[in-house]
């Protein structure tokens, strides 16, 4: 197995527990995310801030993961919003995500 290959499967086989770093998950790992992973949750809050005038925007995510991205941006009213990703358990989750949402 090459290094893409492990990555892809890395990705596919931990879907469900990357959706705990925007979404808090246990109280455990939301301490954990505050502090070690605050990078990613200015990352996120920041995005969310300059995009959440999606009203009649189209957003295109890449690498979008469980697509909390493009649920969030699809609930503030943007007029398309195309994720993608290479690891297809992201892709279920997000499928099951925006179903769950009502946004698909």
């Amino acid at each position: 197995m090459n290094d893409g290959e492990s990555v892809l499967e890395y990705f596919s086989d931990n879907a469900l527990q990357w959706g705990g770093h925007y979404h808090g998950g246990s109280l455990t790992l939301g301490f954990f995310v505050g502090v070690f992973r605050r990078g990613l949750k200015q990352r996120w809050e920041t995005t969310i801030k300059h995009a959440m005038s999606a009203n009649g925007k189209s957003f295109l995510d890449v690498g979008r993961g469980t697509s909390v991205y493009c649920t969030t941006l699809a609930k503030a009213a943007a007029t398309k919003v195309t994720g993608i990703d290479f690891a297809s358990g992201m892709i279920g989750l997000a499928c099951r995500t925006a179903k769950e949402e009502r946004v698909a």
